[in-house]
C-alpha cells in the first residue's frame, strides 16, 4: 500500500473562446490572448485547476 494518498485528477480538452475564456468545472477561466481559439488541456485537481497549452 502507498504511504501517501493520491487525489483523482480529471483531465479534459477544451477550446478557448473568442473572448479568451475556457470552461471547466462549471466556471470560466481567462487565459492569455495568444491562446484564443486554440485547444488546451484542463486538469481539475481537488484544490486547483491547471490549464496547459500544447499538452
Amino acid at each position: 500500500m502507498p504511504t501517501h494518498s493520491s487525489d483523482a485528477v480529471l483531465t479534459v480538452e477544451r477550446r478557448i473562446s473568442q473572448e479568451g475564456l475556457v470552461a471547466a468545472g462549471g466556471n470560466q477561466y481567462s487565459v492569455p490572448d495568444t491562446t484564443r481559439r486554440q485547444t488546451v488541456e484542463v486538469q481539475n485537481h481537488p484544490a486547483e485547476v491547471r490549464i496547459f497549452e500544447d499538452g
